[in-house]
């Protein structure tokens, strides 16, 4: 053997062998031809199928949501909390006001279970004050010189007003004020008191 000839032979003894499934497939279309290629690469090859792309995606994409549902719940949640908090506050203060006014009072008419007039004392003479209460607008006002505003929301009572030892002379006013608050049941707020100055109106 010449030297030529052991070089050649050297030569591919050292050129690693690579190797392909199944013969060159020969007059194929290019779109054929480069699916055939993509067959041959290696299965453990680096990156991820269009498929695997997009069943990740929606994966993502309900976990997200129901995160974002969770945290929705929670804010109405909140805001509902707040709403009846506040529902609650105001009719507590609206009562201790209104039962700190009695006390005060020179005169009181209790004109129906749900609506009272009374008469404060002020520097020149009194001042006369009307507290009702309507379960049609759920709301009790209260009016001032010819200004009414609005006390309490949510009213869901009309019978809020009782007189002891009767309604046409009363010396004690009880009050039961029933609020709907927002998210939950009723809720009664209850209070009272004598009428210490009291000239009895009619």
């Amino acid at each position: 053997m010449n030297v030529h000839g052991l070089a050649a032979q050297a030569h591919r003894a050292e050129t690693p062998s690579i190797e392909i499934k199944g013969a060159i497939p020969r007059r194929l279309p290019m779109s054929r031809l480069h699916a055939w290629l993509r067959s041959q690469a290696p299965r453990d090859a680096a990156g991820f199928t269009l498929i695997e792309l997009l069943v990740g995606m929606m994966l993502s994409l309900a976990v997200f949501t129901g995160v974002a549902a969770i945290l929705i719940s929670g804010m109405r949640d909140e805001s509902t909390i707040a709403t009846r908090a506040s529902q609650l506050q105001q009719a507590e203060l609206a009562v201790q006001r209104l039962v700190r006014n009695l006390r005060e009072a020179t005169s009181v008419t209790l004109t129906s279970a749900s609506a009272i007039t009374y008469a404060l004392p002020v520097a020149t003479g009194s001042e006369s004050v009307a507290f009702s209460c309507s379960a049609v607008s759920e709301t009790c006002s209260q009016t001032v010189a010819g200004v009414q505003t609005i006390e309490v929301t949510g009213v869901a009572n009309t019978s809020i007003f009782t007189g002891t030892p009767s309604n046409a002379s009363p010396t004690y006013i009880g009050i039961s004020l029933s609020v709907a608050a927002t998210g939950e049941g009723n809720v009664t707020i209850t209070d009272g008191t004598g009428l210490r100055n009291v000239t009895l109106g009619h």
